[in-house]
């Protein structure tokens, strides 16, 4: 028995005939909606017109995510249109790292390049 109240953050499934318990990590989609731009040859960065969002599942009570779209491997010679691009997804409790509680799908993002 849970005597934290936490027990809604699990899955919790008994083994067959050992009398185990088995957790398993909370599934969860990040989506991204919108797309982040940057002017073609360089330039900074807008963010204003992206959002990450949970689009299947649920995070824990507590636990508290931060996104990011992984631009590092763009090339600044990428010609004006769109890309996909990576997520990134950390998921903290109280400054700890609880990300491997989760079994995540990180739909991609888009980058823009415009003119």
């Amino acid at each position: 028995m849970f005597s934290t109240g936490l027990d809604s953050n699990y899955t919790i499934g008994y083994a067959t005939r050992t009398g185990g318990l088995s957790v398993t990590q909370r599934p969860v989609t990040f989506g991204f909606i919108g797309f982040i731009s940057r002017p073609y040859g360089g330039g900074s960065f807008d963010a204003s017109q992206a959002q990450s969002r949970i689009t299947s599942g649920s995070i824990a009570a507590g636990d508290s995510p931060t996104t990011a779209l992984n631009v590092a491997g763009v090339p600044l010679s990428r010609p004006v249109g769109d890309y996909s691009v990576p997520q990134f997804v950390r998921i903290s409790r109280g400054g700890a790292d609880v990300t491997a509680n989760y079994a995540m799908t990180l739909d991609p993002g888009t980058l823009r390049v415009t003119r």
